[in-house]
């Protein structure tokens, strides 16, 4: 997998004096092409394509402002990085959870989320559109049965605070049965792509393995007039007579870009499509667009360290995962962490810092990172360990795309070495690479975590067993030889960096100026900044899609 390389610090301050230039709307003065020899932001003699909008990224986001501004009589060239069968982004293997938050209280709400990364004014516009978004989903893309909520169920609660009234409409989507079976997302991205190329063949048009590589823009006002687009060996100029839409998500799989942006030192992993590193952050640099919420990641899951470096994808659970009869150790055989959901794991959510990136002082050493999985052969037999990359979730890259699709019990992984196996916790230890004190450590660790489970107890962590577990004779312990260990890290849904936007979702410059004609809709400098709401990137992507093809559309054409 090739890995795209962020731009210079040099670059990127150049990049944002840039943006201090003033941008109007308007007829644009373009500059002569030999005058700007060899700058790619420069316009061409001549454009290969001329259209109305232009949209870059085909995930929701992109099929969202495709439609709208075809709706609104726009002609559309969406460009998609990659390959048709692969396309979609994140969209096409997520889980496809839709959460709406409308009603009188959801402006309240909204600020919460945004916990200061979005301005009042930003949370009331998001508010606002998104209340008229299932609606217009509905009219335009796949008919669904829009309900009012019950009196008691118009509340949502966030940290701890409730806000009333801010839950009003609930939204069932009548899905194409051509697509049953597939996972949610899939299934979702499928119906819209369908509808797409039936509905708005005539206005819409599609472009696989094309790659927008750098904004055309007015030298003097910044004004975006185009694009230039990689298509295999050979680039095209493409007009954009009313503006440019980006929805080109974000930069999870450019290892560079994570680890300068969100965690040094820690590698980490992605759970989405290859096809996101970060192209439109390099082109937001170069357009002087101001940058936001760059460190603000969607934790998803625990994975399979080596293999997930190996691939440079995640091979990884759903969520915590399934922890019974299960323990994390560090590189010194020490549990740090309680290992139920909920009590330290992420979950889409960011309570900084995890357990695991805890670092031992003075040393600074890495201790909790990478962790161990251990386990006995009650939860080997109980179900998949890496559920997101198990060909039954149908979600996650790795579930619906391969190449690695981990088993239902891990003996193909046993006999492939991806999996530690031994009959005793001892001999286990040894395999995992513990000697001396780190061996008598971790086997008096899990010694210590069965005696104390065989109570149902756990005093270091306060793990305990959920009614359900109770129930079921489920106890606490790593008791049932044989035994195995896998050496794990952390992964991620998405990231949210991107554009700064305002009202209109206009990206704006570093003195907040909208830069004429050029928008941001999706995880593309989401709302979303410190905290996430469970399936919000997905509504989001809607009602961004929605505004960004309505306000584009109503522009007069530059030329």
């Amino acid at each position: 997998m090739s890995v795209s390389t962020t731009t210079s610090r040099r670059s990127f301050l150049k990049g944002a004096t840039a943006g201090v230039a003033a941008s109007a709307l308007g007829m644009a003065s373009v500059a002569l092409a030999d005058e700007a020899a060899g700058d790619p932001n420069a316009a061409p003699e001549a454009w290969d394509v001329e259209t109305d909008v232009v949209v870059m990224g085909y995930g929701y986001a992109g099929q969202a402002s495709a439609i709208s501004a075809a709706v609104e009589g726009s002609k559309v060239q969406v460009f998609e990085k990659a390959p048709e069968e692969y396309a979609g982004g994140n969209s096409s293997v997520c889980c496809g959870y839709f959460n709406i938050v409308t009603g009188e209280g959801s402006v309240e709400y909204w600020k919460a989320l945004a916990d200061g990364g979005a301005s009042d004014e930003e949370c009331q516009a998001v508010a606002e559109a998104t209340e008229l978004m299932p609606e217009w989903f509905s009219e335009n893309i796949i008919n669904a049965d829009i309900t009012e909520n019950d009196a008691d169920r118009t509340s949502k609660k966030f940290n701890g605070v409730e806000y009333p009234n801010s839950n009003k409409y609930s939204m069932m989507i009548n899905f194409d049965e051509a697509f049953d079976g597939q996972g949610g997302g899939q299934r979702t991205w499928n119906n819209i792509d369908a509808v797409i190329k039936d509905r708005y063949a005539d206005s819409i048009t599609l472009n696989y393995d094309s790659e927008v590589t750098h904004l055309i823009q007015d030298p003097a006002t910044k004004e975006v007039l185009g694009v230039r687009v990689q298509q295999g060996d050979k680039e095209i100029c493409v007009k954009a007579a009313k503006g440019v839409i980006m929805a080109c998500g974000g930069f999870e799989a450019n290892y560079e870009m994570v680890k300068d942006f969100v965690m040094p030192g820690f590698d980490q992993f992605h759970i989405g499509s290859p096809y996101n590193t970060g192209d439109g952050v390099r082109m937001l640099m170069e357009a002087g667009v101001k940058l936001r919420h760059m460190a603000a990641t969607e934790y998803g899951a625990i994975c399979h360290y080596d293999l997930s470096q190996e691939y440079q994808q995640a091979v990884c659970t759903y969520n915590s995962g399934d922890t019974t009869h299960t323990v994390f150790v560090n590189k010194h055989g020490k549990r740090f962490i309680g290992e139920n959901s909920g009590m330290g794991w992420p979950a889409h959510d960011k309570r900084y810092p995890y357990p695991c990136f805890n670092q031992e002082n003075p040393s600074l050493e890495k201790a909790n990172y990478p962790f161990w999985m251990v386990f006995d052969e009650t939860r080997r037999t109980a179900g998949t360990i890496f559920g997101w990359s198990n060909t039954k979730a149908n979600e996650g890259w790795m579930s619906v795309h391969g190449p690695v699709q981990w088993s239902d019990d891990c003996t193909p992984e046993i006999e492939d070495g991806y999996v530690l196996k031994a009959d005793s916790i001892e001999e286990l230890g040894g395999l995992m690479g513990y000697e001396g004190d780190d061996l008598t450590a971790f086997v008096d660790e899990i010694n210590a975590f069965n005696e104390n489970g065989a109570n149902g107890e756990d005093p270091e962590f306060g793990r305990s067993l959920s009614e359900n577990d109770q129930k079921n004779g489920v106890t606490l312990g790593v008791t049932d030889g044989p035994f195995y260990a896998i050496k794990c890290g952390l992964c991620y849904l998405n990231t949210n960096g991107g554009g700064a936007r305002n009202t209109d979702y206009q990206l704006v410059d570093w003195n907040d100026q909208p830069v004429a004609r050029l928008y941001g809709a999706g995880e593309f400098g989401s709302i979303f900044y410190h905290y996430y709401s469970g399936g919000g990137n997905i509504c989001e992507c809607f009602t961004s899609g929605m505004k960004c093809g309505q306000n584009v559309s109503a522009l007069e054409p530059w030329a």
